[in-house]
């Protein structure tokens, strides 16, 4: 939540002075990376506060893998919806260039953009918690069920 909210203050700091000096689509793709930004910055918000609550839980390792499970869900989700943005700022794109809209041009632009990073982020977001699965996944291998009990077996 960090990343994506240094990502949307920069944008939300960055697209008003950027906007000064431009013209035609431009104008409007710094408009709407102002807009989505802050949008992304209450998400970051709302995400990292809900994260700091969870540092000190405790879960049981079902718990644990149940979470571990919803997060990566939501994580695939999300990159689905990203490729979404992005194929949508494609087609303001295009479309605002056969219309000479400079307004759909330059929105388009920017979801490209946009897009492309929550892409890049929700994928790199995914990929290291399936590493985390994969730790989860060691653990489990080496517990063991039998009608005597539980018991863990360590290999050297």
């Amino acid at each position: 939540m960090l990343i994506l909210g240094s990502w949307a203050t920069v944008n939300i700091i960055s697209s008003p002075i950027l906007k000064q000096n431009a013209s035609g689509s431009d104008k409007y793709f710094y408009d709407m990376n102002l807009y989505w930004n802050t949008v992304n910055l209450a998400i970051a918000t709302v995400g990292y506060l809900s994260a700091r609550k969870e540092l000190n839980k405790q879960y049981s390792l079902q718990k644990t893998i149940e979470k571990q499970n919803q997060l990566q869900r939501i994580l695939l989700l999300n990159t689905g919806l990203d490729l979404a943005y992005v194929t949508t700022g494609l087609f303001l794109k295009t479309k605002g260039q056969k219309d000479e809209s400079n307004r759909l041009e330059g929105f388009g632009e920017s979801l490209i953009l946009q897009g492309a990073f929550l892409f890049l982020f929700d994928l790199g977001s995914y990929l290291m918690h399936n590493q985390e699965s994969k730790k989860i996944n060691a653990i489990l291998e080496r517990i063991q069920l039998s009608a005597h009990g539980i018991g863990l077996r360590y290999t050297f």
